[in-house]
């Protein structure tokens, strides 16, 4: 079934089929209507089968267990037990043959068997080539649901990349709004400011959107490694929104008015941009096409990183001045506000 996925490769299985095995199972319904414990039929079983050591016999020096069991060739065939009773505890049943009691099961037995968390477990393994795990993983889910029922007391669960996406995802949105916090008041520190770090952070949504479009146009899907890019671009696009607002501040301390200090910040501050992120894409080219060899690993990680700065270089030189400017008007209003309640507590200080 996993075989037949294309883009699947190296299927496996780790159940290897043993030797040729017989069984006898107790058919449980049965035996509670004919009064026999199960326990009582394996016993029988065991005895007749394997034997029980009723004795020893000496020899010298020597000891020698005396195991009573049934002849070898009375043990060649499951229908040799076929007149074998046992005793029943319902009055006036007597005794009840095995065949009566139990089903015979001809099956093969595992030449090894792995457990996980007590239960049994076979593992089916597969590399993907040309698609990522989590589309190996829902084509297989998706052929299980429609193709194969499992029987009742077997369940199916996902392991190694998938797993480890699934455990890391909570973990990697933890890491990615620390970041941010982190960020912010370091930028807050900085600046001396609470109102300039948000119209610097208002680039990492540009970011994320870029590195989440890029991911899905090439197929690669959100993991860990594509989360860490995300979390890459972070120290990237934020620098890119510090030169224009630092430039912006610089030049108001200047004594230039706001609108003037935009213009001349998009003007002088688009170069530096443009080199360092052209520089960033250029580096990231060749993880992104995978040309070297184990850089399937991190073609996530640079596709993300390439499409977060285009995005993010394109929008930045439109979208922050204009959150700044909006920003700036808040907090212009904000100390108007207060200007005008300070002047008026004065006033009414002066009057008394």
């Amino acid at each position: 079934m996993l075989a037949g996925i294309p883009g699947a490769a190296d299927v496996g299985i780790s159940y290897k089929a043993g030797k040729p095995e017989a069984r006898m199972v107790v058919n449980r319904d049965a035996a509670a209507d004919l009064g026999v414990s199960p326990v009582s039929v394996s016993s029988t079983l065991g005895t007749l089968f394997n034997g029980v050591v009723v004795g020893q016999y000496e020899a010298g020096d020597d000891r020698y267990d005396v195991r009573v069991r049934m002849a070898d060739e009375q043990r060649r065939d499951l229908e040799s037990f076929d007149g074998i009773y046992v005793p029943s505890t319902n009055s006036g049943t007597g005794m009840v043959s095995l065949d009566q009691l139990t089903k015979k099961v001809y099956t093969t037995s595992s030449s090894t068997i792995n457990r996980y968390d007590k239960s049994r477990e076979v593992q089916i393994q597969a590399n993907y080539v040309g698609m990522t795990s989590g589309e190996l993983n829902s084509a297989f889910l998706s052929k299980l649901n429609t193709e194969l029922k499992p029987p009742q007391g077997i369940s199916f669960s996902m392991g190694g990349d998938q797993a480890s996406t699934q455990e890391s995802a909570g973990d990697l949105v933890q890491v990615v709004i620390l970041g941010i916090l982190f960020i912010f008041l370091i930028l807050a520190a900085q600046f001396e400011s609470w109102i300039d770090p948000l119209a610097i952070m208002f680039a990492l949504p540009l970011a994320i959107i870029g590195a989440m479009v890029a991911l899905f146009v090439t197929g690669e899907g959100l993991t860990m490694v594509g989360g860490i890019g995300i979390i890459f671009l972070f120290g990237l696009v934020t620098k890119n929104a510090i030169l224009l607002v630092d430039f912006i501040k610089q030049r108001r301390h200047q004594g230039e008015g706001r609108t003037e200090a935009i213009l001349e910040a998009g003007h002088i501050r688009l170069r530096p941009i443009l080199m360092t992120t052209l520089a960033m894409i250029a580096g990231m080219l060749p993880s992104a096409l995978a040309m070297g060899t184990g850089s399937e690993q991190t073609q996530p990680m640079a596709i993300a990183i390439i499409g977060g700065l285009v995005s993010s270089t394109l929008l930045t030189l439109l979208v922050i001045p204009v959150i700044y400017t909006l920003l700036d008007d808040v907090k212009n209003l904000i100390k108007r506000k207060r200007l005008g309640r300070q002047l008026a507590a004065d006033a009414g200080f002066a009057q008394r």
